[in-house]
């Protein structure tokens, strides 16, 4: 197998870059963005805004889980014939829940599954709608802004 050097590289270099850029970032928005969300916009509409902005950090929480752990995902989860981990606009719940919907959970996942029903009993089925209405509102967009496929 002819392994590709430069590419390599390159992902090695945009990692740490990214890495480099994202950690003071990320320390500078957990301390100032719940401030800033309550004081300008008031206790409850900022307390709404907040909420809502933490929903969003822990949707790219879990998308990050499900790329970079996938071999361990994978191999702990999932059956031989299942949905894999790793496509990047998934998160680890939405694979989870497709397949616990497929039959397709090691006796490991059907616990972990198991516990999150038991934790909140909808969020299996909150994941799966979740994907379902930001592919349609991908494909949406994409209709609206006329972007063409080459």
């Amino acid at each position: 197998m002819k392994i590709n050097l430069t590419k390599f590289l390159k992902g090695v270099l945009i990692l740490s870059l990214s890495i480099l850029i994202a950690i003071p970032l990320l320390l500078i928005s957990i301390v100032l963005t719940p401030v800033y969300q309550i004081i300008c916009f008031k206790w409850q509409r900022g307390l709404n805004i907040l909420g809502e902005y933490l929903l969003n950090v822990s949707i790219v929480i879990s998308k990050l889980i499900n790329v970079s752990c996938i071999t361990g995902l994978n191999l702990c989860f999932l059956n031989k014939n299942s949905y894999k981990f790793g496509n990047p606009d998934d998160t680890v719940l939405y694979v989870l829940a497709k397949n616990s919907n497929l039959s397709a959970l090691s006796l490991f996942g059907r616990i972990i599954t198991f516990f999150i029903r038991v934790i909140s009993k909808s969020s299996l089925e909150s994941a799966l709608n979740d994907k379902l209405m930001h592919d349609q509102d991908c494909l949406l967009r994409l209709n609206e802004d006329n972007y063409t496929l080459n």
